[in-house]
């Protein structure tokens, strides 16, 4: 199974819920966390190919590297806003 492949399954199987999602390169690497409302919506935004058409070139590339994706559901926006700094930090 390809790169492709392996992210569309994962998309397909997202929860419709609030969650913070962390992209992974090809080494295993952190290169993005992020947060949702909406998990599988947000997460497939990135992988949308009409949307690519509107980003910059170091948008394109951070999307370009990524190669898996973690995701961790919470109980709402406040959660999901205290785990994404915490990530971050």
């Amino acid at each position: 199974m390809n790169a492709a492949d392996h992210l569309r399954g994962k998309l397909s199987q997202l929860p419709h819920k609030p969650g913070v999602y962390l992209m992974t390169d090809r080494r295993g690497t952190v290169i993005y966390v992020g947060k949702a409302r909406d998990l599988r919506k947000r997460v497939s935004q990135y992988f949308h190919p009409s949307r690519r058409m509107g980003w910059d070139v170091k948008f394109r590339a951070l999307v370009d590297a990524i190669c898996d994706f973690d995701v961790h559901t919470v109980k709402g926006d406040a959660e999901a806003l205290l785990l994404e700094s915490r990530l971050i930090k």
